[in-house]
């Protein structure tokens, strides 16, 4: 007798006197790299590969408790599998009378009758007397004996012999898109889920679900349900509420969203969300940055310049965004917000464009005034509007609440969905911040003598320290430098969270002195927990 168990995906026998155990893992190794199998003492290629395996024993253990003080012998054997988990039988289609019947997925003994019977019948009467179609060797093409793609296709070939396959709904998730039609990425746009057959990808039905919402409903603290043209600005948060990513989400179509992150961010949010992207492959995450090329057009001019280099209305609402023609670039991503808090566009160009773009920009805006600008203008304007920024406000260690920014959290909008912090940052709400984000403007300060602030100078509230400076710049609206810094009670903290609340009234209390220290020189500052009225 032989038990099965397909939670565990093991199977069990005697085998001469002992208790044999056998897996067909959900995703298996390939025996040899590269598919290349040695002639002679394969056993010595392969590794006894713990880590492989020790899941799998602790379930039978599991199903199987006496086996738990069992000290087991491990034999590391290779079998094979074909791309579709069925035995290959019947004449190959390049050599006349030259029969073939391999590929027996470890199920050998199960078919070892009928695949006698099909061989010898085909020797003798050369042809069959049974139904093989789903096992012919005219099933596959060339590209499926490529060594590359059966070492990626074989890794969920075995498990599949113990799950259980829905009709359609069950199909492969690697070795993938190898075959595709032109309309794959418009179909991919409007919720087309893809099937395979000879290769090819084809559309198997329409998903309306979106399945990409879920995701980002589920990793961002604003709510990334907006209407196919919108933007949002959003955190993504940790489990303790602090941040993990600041970004802006473009939705392009129903299914597919465009976002901006800060870029120090590249390498480090894509891993992040990669582990927690869906188990079945329903969304994908692909990094473009090294396609586009990005110029800021700001100022209340940035519209009629625009215009004057595309065909198309750019006069768009507020966080809201189009693809359109600007000179002689093509899908150039206009969209409706900086990065500095000023009205104007961004423009997110086909890299090959960008000079183009930049220089027909500069060349037509003689007339507008246009002038280069850096990163550095860009800091201090988005400081000067009171606008965080990634790794100096927005860390994983602070939250929306305590960066002035919990207007952007979705606790209301739907108060059964989940998102990761949901819990600590309802907690956080209702308790009250520990420390909070405030902007100051030093009004004393001598642009021209005094020492620049930079971040890192101390901050004081009647003589006590209270706080550090995050980023300062100067504001070419106030003419003033603005400083930004958390504030928190003074003197030691207590043992009890909430005896050390700050209130905006602590914050803002007229009678309160508040100064920074620049290089051993105090000058006093003017708190603000808002932006400044910048017109």
């Amino acid at each position: 007798p032989c038990i099965r168990d397909f939670d565990s995906y093991s199977y069990m026998r005697e085998w001469q006197g002992s208790l044999l155990v056998g897996w067909f893992e959900p995703e298996s190794k390939p025996a040899f790299e590269y598919g290349t199998v040695p002639t002679q003492n394969w056993k010595n290629y392969l590794q006894n590969n713990r880590s492989h395996w020790k899941p799998l024993w602790d379930k039978v253990v599991h199903r199987l408790p006496i086996l738990k003080n069992i000290q087991p012998n491990v034999y590391n054997c290779p079998d094979n599998f074909t791309p579709d988990g069925r035995w290959i039988l019947g004449e190959s289609p390049e050599v006349k009378n030259y029969y073939v019947a391999v590929g027996m997925n470890g199920n050998s003994l199960q078919g070892a009758g009928g695949i006698g019977k099909e061989v010898a019948e085909c020797l003798i009467n050369g042809e069959s007397t049974q139904e093989i179609l789903p096992f012919g060797v005219q099933r596959f093409l060339d590209l499926h004996s490529n060594k590359q793609y059966l070492q990626q296709r074989t890794r969920e070939v075995v498990g599949r012999n113990y799950a259980i396959l829905y009709p359609h709904q069950c199909e492969y998730k690697y070795a993938r898109k190898l075959r595709c039609s032109p309309l794959y990425s418009v179909l991919e746009e409007r919720g087309a889920i893809f099937g395979v057959k000879m290769a090819y990808e084809r559309p198997l039905y329409f998903d309306s679900t979106y399945r990409i919402v879920e995701y980002l409903q589920q990793l961002c603290s604003n709510d990334a349900n907006i209407p196919v043209g919108g933007i949002v600005h959003t955190g993504m948060q940790n489990e303790r509420g602090g941040y993990e990513n600041d970004c802006i989400l473009v939705r392009q179509s129903e299914n597919s969203y465009f976002m901006v992150s800060p870029t120090s961010q590249q390498t480090r949010i894509y891993q992040w969300m990669s582990r927690h992207l869906p188990t079945d492959h329903s969304v994908g995450l692909n990094d473009v940055t090294s396609k586009y090329t990005v110029i800021n057009l700001v100022g209340p001019k940035a519209t009629g310049l625009l215009s004057e280099l595309s065909n198309s209305n750019i006069n768009l609402s507020p966080f809201t965004y189009k693809t359109a023609n600007v000179a002689y670039a093509s899908d150039v991503m206009i969209m409706s917000f900086t990065n500095t808090g000023e009205s104007g566009y961004c423009l997110y160009i086909p890299s090959e464009y960008a000079l183009h773009v930049y220089a027909t920009l500069m060349e037509v805006g003689k007339d507008y005034g246009v002038r280069d600008v850096g990163v550095l203008t860009q800091r201090f304007m988005r400081i000067e509007r009171f606008i965080p920024f990634w790794a100096e406000e927005l860390t994983p260690f602070i939250t929306p609440y305590e960066a002035g920014s919990g207007y952007s959290v979705k606790l209301n909008v739907n108060i059964y969905q989940y998102f990761i912090g949901k819990f600590a940052l309802q907690y956080q709400k209702k308790q009250g911040v520990t420390k909070r984000l405030v902007l100051f403007v030093v009004n004393e300060l001598d642009i021209n003598k005094d020492v620049w602030p930079w971040g890192g100078e101390p901050i004081y509230r009647n003589n006590e320290f209270v706080g550090t400076v995050t980023s300062a710049g100067y504001g070419f609206a106030t003419e003033k430098h603005i400083c930004l810094g958390f504030i928190s009670l003074p003197g030691p903290r207590h043992t009890q969270s909430n005896m050390n609340i700050v209130t905006t009234d602590f914050i803002m209390n007229p009678t309160t002195r508040y100064e920074i220290d620049i290089a051993g020189t105090r000058f006093p500052i003017k708190p603000h927990i808002y932006p400044l009225p910048i017109p």
